[in-house]
């Protein structure tokens, strides 16, 4: 086999691996999460063994570097020292004091494999002596409460997501009691607009700008005077979720195509989009359908040559019918397909896709 042709083939290969991830996000109907981008839903305190808190600098950073060769008791007062520095001025926080927590795990779990749990108390009163007492019961609390989460993962993955948030909820107020709604206030304040988000999903009879002002209304409430700058720091994903619940992907299934690039505009507009914006968003919409018309009569076609078709002969016909309507991204095309992804066989996602 020559260079060019084993290049080619591992480009189509990556190409079917692309495909597949891609069809994993659409099958899951799940927005992109994380960091400052959208709401968690969960939001969970990380399981003992992963305890790496996200904004927070790396375990191996001044301090949390693993100890090579250094006296233990020199390298748990650096440690004791990193953590007075980076969570000293508000480790009355309820969170700040699990995210502390977590971090000295880290060091501890690895300076001391064998033993690190026998040595938590010690450093959480070297590093903080006016609060030992009160970080170590928030460890036991965090403790508990993770493995409660290992014992019950099953039970949770099998869950509708309100019903889980409705257990994390109920097990996070059991483990930690009234400081529960410190550690997680961010999180409570996303899953109310999760908890609209499945009323709407759950909603007959009523029109999208209905279920938007529902939607809109729960952002609101959960964040008052912060809502507006809020919803223009993450409109983008505060759109998709919305546009993704299958009620709203009904409504505008069911209308014309004028009537529902008018729509998509409107809420668009809602969620603080300018008009240039809008703009774009109708530019790229109009790209879409075109897309999606092309695809829809290729898929026709297809059907019909493997209806009518065997073998080679199939073969020949669907890359010459690839190439006519696809053109450059023909093989790609065959490559996801031989993957088992059919990119326009599923329900089109309007405002997404």
């Amino acid at each position: 086999m020559s260079k060019d042709s084993r290049n080619r083939r591992l480009a189509i290969g990556a190409a079917a691996l692309v495909a597949a991830l891609v069809l994993l996000v659409m099958r899951s109907g799940t927005a992109p999460t994380g960091g400052d981008v959208a709401p968690q839903a969960t939001g969970d305190v990380p399981a003992t063994g992963e305890v790496h808190s996200e904004g927070s600098p790396a375990p191996s950073e001044r301090g949390f570097e693993q100890r090579r060769g250094k006296d233990p008791a020199a390298a748990d007062a650096q440690a004791a020292e990193y953590l007075r520095e980076q969570f000293g001025a508000t480790i009355a926080n309820k969170h700040t004091q699990i995210k502390a927590i977590e971090k000295l795990l880290a060091y501890l779990m690895k300076n001391y494999p064998d033993d690190w749990q026998q040595r938590v108390q010690a450093l959480l009163a070297q590093a903080f002596p006016g609060l030992a007492g009160q970080l170590y019961a928030q460890y036991q609390n965090m403790s508990a409460y993770n493995d409660w989460l290992r014992a019950n993962r099953e039970q949770l993955a099998e869950m509708s997501p309100g019903d889980k948030r409705a257990a994390l909820r109920d097990a996070r107020f059991r483990f930690f009691g009234p400081d529960a709604a410190e550690i997680w206030e961010e999180s409570l304040r996303h899953e109310q607009i999760y908890d609209a988000m499945d009323a709407i999903g759950q909603s007959t009879g009523t029109t999208v700008e209905q279920k938007l002002s529902t939607y809109l209304d729960a952002i609101n409430q959960t964040y008052g005077e912060r809502a507006p700058e809020f919803i223009e720091r993450r409109q983008t994903e505060l759109m998709t979720n919305f546009l993704t619940l299958p009620s709203v992907q009904d409504d505008l299934h069911a209308m014309s195509a004028e009537a529902r690039e008018g729509q998509l505009d409107r809420i668009r507009s809602a969620m603080g989009l300018d008009e240039d914006a809008r703009d774009r968003w109708r530019e790229l919409d109009g790209q879409r359908d075109q897309a999606w018309q092309n695809g829809e009569r290729y898929m026709e076609k297809r059907d019909e040559i493997t209806s009518a078709r065997q073998g080679d002969e199939q073969a020949r016909r669907l890359q010459e019918l690839r190439s006519q309507m696809f053109g450059d991204e023909a093989d790609t095309i065959r490559a996801e397909e031989e993957s088992g992804f059919f990119r326009f066989r599923h329900r089109r996602v309007y405002g997404k896709e």
